[in-house]
């Protein structure tokens, strides 16, 4: 899951369940106890795909640079780099 910007009770966080498609997402909440890992975006910068994509290969380029910075890395490239699951596409 990801962490939606959703407000929830207190003990509870806003999450979404992703699918293979962008518009195969499902809102939900979960106790906060139920977490067993948490990635933040930038925890992100440095991991290196192997995926030779446009917007990964702008990345690396863009790494140097941004290093200099506090950023991370959040959107598709940010949930694949944080499972391992494709999510990224050469547009």
């Amino acid at each position: 899951v990801v962490v939606r910007r959703a407000l929830a009770e207190p003990g509870y966080v806003a999450v979404g369940v992703r699918g293979r498609l962008r518009e195969q997402r499902f809102a939900a909440v979960m106790p906060v106890a139920a977490v067993q890992r948490r990635v933040t975006p930038e925890a992100l910068c440095g991991v290196i795909s192997p995926r030779d994509l446009p917007a990964l290969r702008a990345l690396d380029q863009l790494r140097p640079v941004l290093a200099q910075e506090v950023w991370g890395v959040t959107g598709s490239a940010g949930f694949e780099l944080a499972t391992g699951i494709e999510a990224l596409h050469a547009q």
